[in-house]
């Protein structure tokens, strides 16, 4: 989906969702005393204002939606979409996060017996069957906690992907992007629960979310209750270690071999994510990331997002206005409501958008949806640059390609 954008009457270009309440209270400040009108980045007919007190962007008129452009996610065409998105429903006046959860948040210490009747909790979580990792069931509006902090990852990549404060003009590398979560986590709450991801705490919640890079899993029994995952972090010299629970640790292995089809974590980058109780963690999750904390459906995606943000990194494309983030949110989009794409490289000041596609499979059904893939893109207007990079060919990444096409459509712009 498209970041939401609004532009002043001074031409500078700003990000509702990237701005925290004294950045809105600024804006509201400069509006009042400065006449200066906000107005949605897609046209300058939609008018927008900042609502006293509260802080929130809000539009003028909400007969309006007809006027943006159908790519906008303020359209109609979007808006109609937003049931697919109900499990996590990100509100755009305020930027918050309301997450609806298809498996309780507490942990349960369930016996074999147990776990064959509690479906959301089974090896394989809903939103990982018909091989559709990041393409939830959409059932009763809810997903897994597997998929809330997936989309909490993209969700956070995006951000600092469109966010230029601090002279932040790269993509920082996995340890960096750890922390940035933080911003995902302050603003994400759980069903009606008032409290956000962040302010969780064991001693006074009985729960507390938890989201480091995994360094080490010692060996282990089946038969223990608890084992300690080392981090990638250090105190007094010494590792850090996390307990998990043992059954816990041994579910989240049988989910990661069933996504990525292996069960060696060695020499990747991995997340350690979940909740953790007084005594150790339960929803255990491992997250594959590439070297900017972005998570990847595969080790080709790994390669594919590393070479892209090289290439933003290495010639500075985001100082010209050029952004890459992998999408969460179905939209108007290259596939409409039927697919995702893997990756989407934006540009300010027009809505030219480059398509990366990662295709690391050759079996029959997976060909079929490239090949509706290619029959969409071909039928749309002069929007998308399609850049599919075929890996199980053993293609070699197409690097240059994505550099040429970058740098013709700065071009356009210029013009």
């Amino acid at each position: 989906m498209a970041q939401f954008r609004i532009r002043t009457s001074k031409n500078e270009v700003l990000s509702p969702n990237d701005m925290d309440k004294n950045d809105r209270k600024l804006l509201y400040d400069k509006c009042k005393n400065e006449n200066v009108k906000l107005f949605c980045n897609c046209n300058r007919t939609c008018e927008y204002k900042v609502r006293n007190g509260t802080w929130a962007i809000y539009p003028c008129s909400q007969r309006k939606q007809a006027d943006h452009e159908d790519w906008c996610p303020k359209s109609k065409v979007y808006l109609d979409k937003r049931a697919y998105n109900a499990g996590f429903l990100i509100n755009d006046e305020t930027g918050e996060v309301r997450v609806y959860l298809s498996e309780p948040l507490t942990y349960r210490n369930q016996n074999e017996n147990e776990l064959n009747r509690n479906r959301p909790n089974q090896k394989v979580p809903r939103n990982h069957e018909r091989d559709g990792r990041r393409y939830p069931q959409h059932q009763q509006g809810e997903i897994t906690i597997s998929a809330m902090i997936k989309k909490m990852n993209m969700l956070t990549f995006k951000h600092v992907a469109f966010y230029k404060g601090n002279n932040e003009t790269a993509y920082p590398n996995t340890s960096v992007m750890i922390k940035k979560m933080f911003w995902a986590e302050k603003r994400t709450r759980i069903g009606t629960k008032k409290k956000c991801i962040a302010d969780f705490k064991r001693q006074d919640d009985g729960i507390e979310f938890v989201y480091k890079e995994l360094a080490e899993i010692p060996s282990y029994s089946a038969n223990d209750k608890i084992t300690r995952l080392v981090i990638k972090e250090e105190k007094d010299g010494k590792a850090v270690t996390i307990p998990v629970y043992t059954q816990e640790l041994i579910r989240a292995l049988e989910e990661y071999e069933n996504t990525y089809s292996t069960n060696d974590l060695s020499n990747r980058n991995i997340i350690l994510a979940g909740f953790r109780d007084k005594y150790a963690m339960y929803n255990l999750r491992f997250l594959l990331v590439n070297d900017y904390g972005l998570f990847s459906e595969s080790i080709y995606e790994v390669q594919m997002y590393n070479a892209v943000c090289e290439i933003i990194n290495q010639h500075k494309f985001k100082e010209k206005g050029v952004v890459f983030y992998k999408p969460f949110e179905y939209g108007y989009g290259a596939y409409e409501d039927k697919y995702l794409e893997d990756g989407i490289i934006e540009f300010e000041g027009t809505n030219r958008k480059i398509v990366i596609e990662v295709y690391g499979r050759n079996d029959e059904d997976y060909l079929k949806r490239k090949s509706i893939k290619t029959q969409m893109l071909s039928k749309k207007d002069n929007i998308y640059i399609y850049i599919p990079w075929e890996a199980y060919n053993n293609e070699p990444l197409p690097y240059r390609k994505i550099c040429v096409e970058i740098e013709k459509v700065l071009k356009e712009v210029m013009m």
